[in-house]
């Protein structure tokens, strides 16, 4: 650690904010989503928005990602005549492929999970390119069909009709949102909005299917040995918990990694006179620059907004926030010129007192102890 702060804290380089700024929310955001939210709301049953400018109506969303995986499970119907009724779409998740990620292979079959007369749930991951990947995901749902792979398709399983009910966009579409999560400093915890966890600096959007009656297996109030082992089944491949999120049934899901911004971190640095600093510290995908984004930071004490400063990301991604007493709790928003609110980490408290502190050289070579808080990347594929 010593090594990292030595490298990245360069006395040129590294603005220190003192005084706080009054800057609402709605005002840091507005510009960068004005042109968003200025469009036409799209509906279930509208094609894909065709572009002057550009052969893929996506590119804005696609700069920076060539591949995509899609996570998709469906129920199968049991076979009641001779002809087999067409799959249902159970729940679907396209992610993005971030810089540097590994394309994962597809599995040598789909996953497969039986449950006697009622059918039978098949779930699988399919790599595509970014353009069709989002391209499948604004389908139509009565004109949806499994998604087909880059290459290898089986004739059998992928482009076949997929059964799906009304999807509507949440939020509305293209818009991309970050989950909201409560700045309650007293640590209570409430549901976040999107089932995934863990994962870093992403952005999203959600189709959500209206009303169905699904299979016995599926009912999330069941208590029965088949209920169990769908859920089971269902949270192991898809990463979704969906007796906690049952909304998301027959539903879709579009997850947008940050294309610049890989990481951020925080680091509490207590001193010997009762000050202390908050050092935030934005780390770029590989060959990817830090440029257009701004940091709102707040802090407060036991349920008391204290402080709100917005102040530019430096190419280096080391912002500093000085305070002459301690920093009980902090969260921050980070936001994009273009692309809008690119996280947001609820306002938490810091224990500075109670935790163990590692020690680390600052750019005059003093010895400090140091708390840690990361936003990292763990996505599900």
């Amino acid at each position: 650690m010593a090594e990292f702060l030595n490298e990245v804290l360069q006395p040129s380089s590294v603005p220190l904010y003192k005084s706080p700024s009054c800057v609402r929310l709605g005002e840091l955001i507005s510009d960068s989503s004005q042109k968003y939210l200025n469009s036409a709301p799209s509906t279930d049953s509208e094609h894909y928005m065709e572009s002057t400018e550009s052969s893929n109506p996506y590119s804005k969303l696609t700069d920076g990602f060539e591949h995509a995986v899609v996570h998709v499970a469906v129920v199968v119907p049991p076979r009641s005549t001779s002809e087999r009724p067409p799959l249902r779409l159970l729940f679907a998740s396209v992610w993005l492929l971030a810089s540097g990620r590994q394309v994962p292979l597809r599995p040598a079959k789909p996953y497969f999970k039986k449950f006697k007369e009622e059918g039978a749930i098949a779930i699988d991951r399919i790599v595509m390119t970014a353009e069709e990947a989002i391209r499948w995901y604004r389908t139509a749902s009565d004109e949806l069909g499994t998604p087909i792979p880059l290459r290898d398709a089986r004739k059998d399983s992928d482009g076949v009709p997929l059964s799906a009910g009304k999807l509507s966009d949440f939020p509305t579409w293209p818009v991309l949102g970050v989950p909201l999560e409560s700045d309650d400093i007293t640590l209570k915890s409430e549901r976040p909005s999107i089932p995934f966890r863990n994962l870093g600096i992403i952005r999203y959007s959600r189709r959500i299917s209206d009303s169905q009656e699904w299979p016995s297996f599926l009912d999330q109030n069941g208590q029965s040995k088949h209920c169990q082992e769908a859920f089971k089944f269902l949270e192991h491949h898809m990463h979704v918990d969906f007796r906690e999120y049952p909304e998301y049934i027959g539903g879709m899901a579009l997850a947008v990694p940050d294309c610049d911004v890989h990481s951020v971190r925080q680091f509490v640095d207590p001193k010997e006179d009762g000050s202390e600093a908050l050092y935030i510290h934005l780390k770029p995908h590989p060959g990817r620059k830090l440029k257009g984004l701004s940091l709102t930071s707040m802090e407060g004490q036991e349920g008391i907004l204290t402080s709100f400063d917005t102040v530019p990301v430096p190419e280096d991604g080391l912002v500093v926030i000085e305070r002459p007493s301690s920093i009980h709790g902090s969260g921050l928003i980070l936001t994009h010129t273009e692309r809008g609110v690119l996280l947001q980490t609820p306002m938490r408290r810091h224990e500075n007192h109670n935790c163990s502190y590692k020690n680390t050289v600052d750019r005059n070579n003093q010895n400090h102890r140091i708390a840690y808080r990361s936003v990292a990347p763990r996505p599900p594929y």
